[in-house]
């Protein structure tokens, strides 16, 4: 399904002991944790708490109790988008934003959405090549079926 070096990165990151949780607003203030971090490391001013409303779902990694890794959903008809997701550097190696986007894209699967949008990026940036890596294994997968 998968090209060969998603399929270990995925496979890295569940033999890494993660866990992937799927939430609302009672996560939003250790969302906050991982969002304002990264947004600071890129000089960036955060999104306003209250920004979030009561449907915004949020995705969380973990590794053992603390959040590494952290994405937003936003939904509308049968589209699923994740306008920001990052994970903590330090814990880069386990790869905690493949396991968030592949639940994330199979909680769209479950939920009946039929587009997952996976948001804005700077093409050929390294964000852009992240997704695009998702967007060309998932059209390859989708073709051959």
């Amino acid at each position: 399904m998968f090209n060969a070096r998603l399929r270990k990165q995925l496979r890295k990151a569940e033999k890494s002991g993660l866990r992937f949780e799927i939430g609302h607003l009672e996560l939003v203030d250790r969302f906050y944790e991982v969002f304002a971090r990264n947004m600071r490391d890129l000089g960036t001013p955060v999104y306003a708490r209250k920004a979030f409303p009561d449907s915004t779902r949020i995705f969380a990694v973990y590794h053992q109790t603390k959040i590494i890794a952290m994405g937003i959903d936003s939904s509308f008809r049968k589209t699923l988008e994740i306008p920001w997701a990052s994970s903590i550097n330090d814990y880069k190696i386990p790869c905690p934003n493949n396991m968030l986007y592949w639940e994330a894209i199979e909680f769209d699967i479950r939920n009946g959405f039929n587009k997952f949008d996976f948001g804005r990026s700077t093409p050929n940036e390294r964000t852009y090549n992240f997704k695009r890596q998702w967007v060309h294994s998932l059209s390859s997968s989708i073709g051959n079926t």
